[in-house]
């Protein structure tokens, strides 16, 4: 079994959907939500920012406008992560369900193989059985010393006339 058929098993396939699922269903959806609470944050900071401020709270405004940023930045950095990640696991998974589906063929054939094998060979048993079978010749018969005496009896019989 080659290493390739050996990773086509249907638990792999699950696994891959299984983790297919949770990016689209939970990983993704969380970061929308967390990108539209920074969309929002960053509005606020900006508000904040328009407003009177003191010296530090301009520079707390700041700070969080600058996290703000970042946190925006490594969020679309770690969307396209997920959907690399997404895009290869989806392509490992496809390449697995081909080579389960040629595991599965193989075995398919061996066990066609298998049967026509069995079939053959009981078929040809039961044709030199029957081919050992024979009908006795008119000779084996009476050779047989009864089956002859009893021949003789009906013959003498036959022979015998009618009253």
């Amino acid at each position: 079994m080659t290493r390739a058929e050996a990773s086509a098993s249907p638990l792999l396939v699950h696994s891959q959907d299984q983790l297919i699922a949770k990016i689209d269903q939970q990983y993704l959806p969380k970061l929308t939500a967390i990108e539209r609470d920074l969309r929002v944050a960053r509005a606020k900071t900006a508000e904040l920012l328009r407003a009177e401020n003191r010296e530090d709270q301009k520079r707390a405004l700041e700070g969080n406008r600058e996290s703000q940023r970042l946190a925006d930045e490594a969020a679309k950095g770690y969307r396209n992560y997920l959907l690399q990640q997404r895009e290869q696991v989806a392509k490992a998974r496809q390449r697995a369900t081909h080579d389960l589906r040629i595991a599965d063929n193989t075995f398919e054939t061996v066990e066609a193989s298998f049967q026509l094998r069995n079939l053959m060979k009981d078929s040809a048993a039961s044709f030199e059985a029957i081919q050992k079978l024979e009908a006795p010749t008119f000779d084996q018969i009476f050779k047989n010393e009864e089956l002859r005496r009893e021949f003789e009896n009906l013959t003498r019989k036959l022979d015998a006339p009618s009253s």
